[in-house]
């Protein structure tokens, strides 16, 4: 069967609409929703009115990255694992209950294919607009993103291999609204070549 490729919101499946037209190694799933809860709702709807399994789900999209990760804006990351985190969690002012998944890890082979830098992703609630908070929340991973595990939980429901290709639009923290506004048309595009380029 086809790969199934999805993103948060159309926009960011522009660029890799029309860079796999035609292609019988892909079809296009469309947007899933943005934020953990729409686009695990997305997505499992998107997986359970299709007829077959798709051989795997490749999200494009864009992320933020936090400064110790050595990431700049332009950058295209492949995410390997995702962990679900916010400031309470982070500062041990709460926890999970054991029964709930925390951390879900990508299927190793497709991150391979995209031959890009691995990295840990945070998908957190909401975009992180405060440096101090973005400074502690980078000790854990190396760049934001509010859909991946969900969408990621998602596949793994079905049984489905999933991996993300991410264009870095901005840097996490109080300048990154700013940024991502004026950079993420651009930073979709370069991620929709590098995967386009991998897995078409």
């Amino acid at each position: 069967m086809p790969l199934l490729a999805v993103a948060a919101w159309e926009p960011e499946l522009e660029r890799f609409r029309s860079l796999v037209a035609g292609s019988d190694r892909i079809a296009m799933g469309g947007p899933v929703g943005v934020g953990l809860v729409e686009a695990a709702i997305g997505m499992t709807r998107l997986l359970a009115a299709r007829p077959a399994r798709p051989e795997a789900v490749l999200f494009v999209g864009t992320c933020g990255a936090f400064a110790s990760s050595g990431l700049e804006v332009g950058d295209v990351v492949a995410v390997a694992r995702s962990t679900v985190l916010d400031v309470a969690l982070a500062r041990g002012g709460s926890a999970l209950p054991a029964p709930m998944p925390a951390r879900v890890d990508m299927d190793a082979s497709l991150v391979a294919r995209a031959g890009l830098r691995a990295v840990h992703a945070l998908t957190t609630l909401g975009v992180t607009i405060d440096d101090a908070l973005a400074t502690e929340l980078g000790a854990q991973g190396e760049v934001e993103h509010l859909e991946v595990f969900a969408v990621a939980r998602a596949c793994a429901a079905f049984d489905v291999p999933f991996v993300a290709i991410l264009g870095v639009a901005n840097p996490v923290g109080s300048a990154g609204r700013a940024a991502w506004l004026a950079r993420h048309v651009d930073a979709s595009a370069r991620a929709a070549e590098r995967a386009a380029a991998a897995f078409r």
